[in-house]
């Protein structure tokens, strides 16, 4: 009896090793004419094995990026605030859902960045950048946290803050780069 159940647990177990390695071999090529094979070894590799292989750093970072803002409480927008981190003004650390949220707009905003960003005789112009959904997104943001944490504003103005890793120096330690964008004035928006 003990013989039979072994050999029934081996041979199972065989069958699974099989498959296993089936569902992974076909999982991992993406033989174009699989046709349900590959439906269940998704279903069966996805859920338990998958991985993101950026895991490894194949490409590190090469910069680091903050969204900073400073506000005025005045009409004239004669006195500005100190410029403060979106979420960390917040007490948000920096894995906190408001900074992946922070993060995400920053990645947008540096795609419009390489899209729209130009300079005419070394001036830059942010004619096209503030006019994109990522910079509107990014001052709403801005607004938002600043509103929760400190209340009223007139006039809000972000910038991105670079941070690029050079040889030998931690990321935290490099000296930073800004970009500023213009004041927005809180006029004729409704609350």
């Amino acid at each position: 009896m003990k013989v039979r159940l072994r050999n029934t647990g081996l041979v199972v177990l065989g069958m699974w090793c099989l498959w296993h390695m089936l569902a992974t071999v076909v999982y991992t090529t993406h033989w174009p004419a699989q046709g349900a094979l590959a439906q269940w070894s998704y279903q069966y590799m996805v859920p338990l094995f998958h991985q993101n292989w950026a895991l490894f750093a194949p490409n590190i970072p090469e910069y680091d990026a903050q969204l900073i803002y400073r506000t005025s409480n005045n009409d004239t927008l004669a006195a500005w605030s100190e410029w403060r981190d979106a979420s960390g003004a917040c007490g948000y650390d920096d894995f906190s859902k408001p900074e992946v949220i922070e993060q995400n707009i920053l990645v947008q905003l540096n795609y419009e960045l390489y899209s729209n960003y130009y300079s005419i005789d070394g001036v830059p112009r942010l004619d096209a950048m503030v006019k994109t959904a990522a910079y509107n997104k990014a001052l709403y943001y801005a607004g938002r946290m600043h509103e929760k944490c400190n209340g009223p504003w007139q006039g809000i103005q972000v910038a991105v803050v670079y941070r690029f890793p050079q040889k030998g120096i931690p990321i935290e330690q490099s000296l930073p780069d800004s970009l500023l964008f213009p004041v927005f004035y809180n006029h004729e928006i409704k609350r």
